[in-house]
């Protein structure tokens, strides 16, 4: 036995000693034999054993480069094919592949990266060098020269070109489309005609000549071509749409609905023909057509019959009828159950209805579509937006942030996240993940308009004036830049710039109620609240969007301190939705504010049984328990709060003061406050309750410098000057703990924090 051992032993190491010792060439071999079979990624395992053994072989550089190519693996085919010219300059064929792959690059980037630009112009000029005729050099020459507004020379290459490789479809196309930037109108109609006439079926060189016709206003030949386009194609379903779209656009109706008839009529040729006309109706908003056709489909193809319905409920959603839409697609789930497709347009359907059982039942269905398709980024950011809606916030951040992992490119997860933290009031992370958004795509909107958002929450209101200037000359009618602008003028005291502005865009009786949120917001801010009640009156007496008018008079009550006013109308609010979960939370806060605890904790337990699962509902309990004595009770809340959502930093603040004031354990309440403080750098109140936990733990130093910051940048907040001369008592500066202490006096503190001042005031003397 102990023979046999040794012996296996022995056949092991010599076994293992040959596979090692296999040549670069072997896997070469192998991974080609793989290609050839079109077993991509076992190529492309092989081709990198080989380069592994041999750093410097070229060949598997190359083949490897081929093998990322139809793996759809854009980057990494770039480098291999890179490393293959490096090792290989005299192969041809490996620089014609890597210029492909750059030229597909750039010209689909509307940037024109100048590091693409740079290796093109290299490689044709290689190839060009090489050999002057390079066919590939020639036309690759012609591309750049297209995309550097010299149509001139771009056309004396693509002739060239043509002149090795004759009519090359690829060629012509870029060719004809040079001629005719370079007003050489008959050369390129000629050529394109030519084309035409020997490639039939090359419908991009119809579509060229039709869109040059259209400009030069020439609709009988703009019309011709699509006939003849058609005509030459006579199975090719897109040309007789493009032509009926033409005959739409022209308002020939008739003419365009015989076109659709060819679709209809000739099912062997057109299996999709219903599906295509009810698209091609749906697509000019002919609803009532649109569902004729796609029923009518239905009927005629019954094993297809979920993809007909799907197609009408997605009508049904584009003209407001939700309700049909739900019931449709629960149909098609009926007949098949395991439509996955179905099921994402019900869940979507669901989170877009907003009541609180539909969007319970639309988290658990997008739940349960990721756990069954986890890379699939669009079923994660559907997830995260029921998630946000639920309110556990924290739980859709994970899913914005995974489908940003698997697809770092994927801009809606970024917006989700940059609007999170604005409404938080987060203005740190929102700023970051504008940038983030811009740095993929700089133009876009949404990004650059949350980006100003950003700088104003962070103190940049100079750049956010210099950005939102630049965004509303590229969108000068983009409405929420312009209601940006309005309360940047706000923010800086620029209340008549703010009114104009807000003023010119308001129409009473309209539905868009935000330049009438603009004015009142203009006459708030200067305490101006009998104009603000005056408007949202007369707008109360012409507008069908009462519900709203009368949302943003009681919020307005709220901030003027009209609290019976705010609570009436929070109540007629209820009258009409009593399953508002945020009306309830509005009331209590109401009652809150006038003081009135047991009825604001009475809708806050209201909130709470519609919702029972909501942060935002179990934080303001937490401040009623608090003002009702019940400091435990509170403490406990406002943990759960933070188990859900563990970057609240409202909550951490409350909670960090809540432990202050209670004995409770000072260095958890320290590390909660400077959490908040960095998530809300700029708040005066999360400053105070790190300034008071300072305090509290004999950090008197520290206290100080807050609390006197504080006082000199809110010197009408009395707390701030009261918690000032507390900090110099501590110190032991009675004199200037006086001074802080008079001051907070003639700021008229609330009754409770005016007997603390005056006690503190008696015992120092």
């Amino acid at each position: 036995m102990a023979w046999q051992s040794t012996g296996l032993l022995v056949v092991t190491i010599l076994a293992t000693g040959a596979a090692c010792a296999r040549s670069p060439r072997y896997y070469l071999d192998r991974g080609n034999r793989n290609f050839a079979e079109r077993k991509f990624s076992e190529a492309a395992i092989n081709y990198r054993r080989a380069i592994q053994n041999d750093a410097r072989f070229g060949e598997a550089h190359y083949r490897l480069g081929l093998a990322e190519l139809e793996l759809g693996k854009g980057t990494e085919a770039y480098e291999a094919l890179t490393r293959a010219v490096d090792l290989m300059p005299e192969r041809v064929e490996a620089k014609v592949k890597l210029a492909d792959l750059c030229l597909a690059a750039y010209m689909g980037d509307p940037k024109r990266p100048e590091a693409l630009y740079g290796k093109l112009t290299s490689l044709a000029g290689q190839l060009l060098a090489k050999d002057t005729s390079s066919y590939d050099g020639l036309r690759v020459s012609g591309y750049l020269a297209l995309t550097d507004r010299k149509p001139r020379e771009a056309a004396e290459q693509f002739q060239r070109a043509n002149a090795v490789k004759p009519m090359e479809p690829e060629v012509v196309l870029v060719w004809t489309q040079a001629l005719f930037q370079d007003n050489r109108f008959a050369e390129g109609e000629k050529l394109a005609l030519d084309l035409i006439g020997k490639q039939k079926s090359f419908g991009a060189i119809y579509d060229i000549l039709y869109r040059e016709y259209l400009v030069r206003q020439r609709p009988v030949d703009a019309e011709s071509i699509l006939k003849t386009k058609a005509s030459n194609n006579p199975k090719d379903a897109g040309s007789v749409l493009q032509l009926a779209a033409h005959y739409g656009s022209s308002r020939k109706l008739g003419e365009m609905a015989g076109a659709l008839q060819r679709l209809l009529d000739n099912p062997t040729d057109f299996p999709q023909g219903r599906l295509q006309v009810g698209d091609f109706y749906a697509g000019r908003r002919e609803w009532a057509e649109a569902i004729k056709h796609y029923e009518e489909g239905a009927r005629a193809n019954p094993k297809e019959k979920g993809v007909y319905k799907k197609k009408a409920s997605n009508v049904l959603v584009a003209q407001g009828k939700r309700e049909e839409a739900v019931a449709l697609v629960e149909e098609i789930l009926k007949e098949q159950p395991g439509d996955d497709e179905a099921r994402t347009v019900r869940a979507g359907l669901l989170l877009d209805s907003g009541t609180p059982d539909r969007l319970e039942e639309a988290v658990r269905e997008f739940g349960a579509l990721v756990a069954k398709k986890p890379d699939d980024v669009t079923l994660r950011f559907q997830y995260g937006r029921a998630l946000a809606a639920k309110g556990t916030t924290e739980a859709a951040q994970t899913q914005f942030l995974e489908a940003i992992r698997r697809r770092k490119d994927f801009l809606p997860p970024r917006l989700a996240l940059a609007e999170i933290h604005h409404r938080k009031r987060d203005y740190k992370e929102t700023l970051r993940y504008a940038n983030e958004i811009l740095s993929i795509e700089a133009a876009n909107p949404t990004g650059r308009l949350l980006r100003i958002i950003g700088l104003m929450g962070t103190g940049g209101q100079d750049q956010a004036r210099a950005d939102l200037a630049s965004l509303l000359k590229d969108q000068p009618r983009y409405r929420d830049a312009w209601m940006q602008l309005g309360l940047l003028d706000i923010s800086q005291g620029r209340f008549k710039e703010a009114e104009a502005l807000f003023r010119r865009a308001y129409k009473p009786g309209l539905s868009d109620l935000g330049p009438l949120e603009g004015l009142v917001e203009t006459y708030a801010a200067q305490n101006q609240f009998d104009k603000a009640f005056q408007l949202l009156d007369e707008e109360l007496k012409k507008t069908a969007n009462a519900v709203a008018v009368r949302a943003t008079r009681a919020r307005t009550a709220v901030r003027a301190e009209k609290y019976d006013l705010a609570i009436a109308e929070y109540r007629q609010l209820l009258a009409g939705q009593p399953k508002a979960v945020e009306l309830h939370v509005r009331l209590g806060e109401a009652f809150y504010r006038k003081g009135d605890i047991p009825s604001a904790t009475a809708s806050f337990q209201k909130a709470q049984e519609l919702e029972p699962g909501n942060p935002v509902v179990k934080s303001f309990l937490a401040l009623t328990l608090d003002a009702a004595g019940k400091k435990q009770e509170a403490i406990a809340n406002y943990r759960r709060v933070l188990e859900q959502d563990p970057d609240n930093a409202a909550v951490m603040n409350n909670l960090a003061y809540l432990l202050a004031e209670t004995e409770g354990n000072l260095d958890d309440a320290l590390r909660l406050a400077q959490r908040a403080q960095q998530k809300l750098p700029e708040n005066p109140d999360v400053a105070d309750t790190l300034g008071w936990i300072y305090l509290k733990k004999n950090m008197t130093d520290s206290a100080l410098q807050i609390f006197t910051n504080l006082a000199l940048r809110h010197p009408t907040r009395s707390t701030f000057h009261y918690h000032l001369g507390l900090s110099l008592v501590q110190k032991g500066d009675k004199t200037r703990a006086r001074s802080a202490l008079d001051s907070a006096l003639s700021n008229r503190p609330s009754s409770d924090e005016e007997s603390k001042i005056r006690e503190l005031m008696r015992k120092i003397g």
